[in-house]
């Protein structure tokens, strides 16, 4: 799995990729497998139940089998914002 994370960031040049695990009825998500490119630090820790609401646009995306490609870091900063 972190192999193919690996191959997904290196060919995207992304900074980071990320899996989440829905649970709770779809309403929470951690993040369960996580590449980051040498050098980025790893937000996986604090990643963990996070509510679905709180990303409207991830799962607006996601309904639409549409892949999540975020700007460097503004993903995790929607996140962030939102759980402070």
């Amino acid at each position: 799995m972190l192999m193919a994370l690996e191959d997904m960031g290196r060919l995207s040049k992304a900074n980071r990729v990320y899996i989440f695990f829905f649970k709770a009825n779809g309403s929470l998500m951690d993040n369960t497998y996580e590449w980051c490119k040498p050098g980025v630090s790893s937000p996986k820790d604090n990643l963990r139940d996070i509510p679905s609401s709180s990303v409207p646009w991830w799962m607006k995306q996601l309904k639409m089998s549409l892949p999540l490609r975020s700007e460097p870091a503004s993903a995790y900063c929607e996140i962030q914002s939102k759980m402070r």
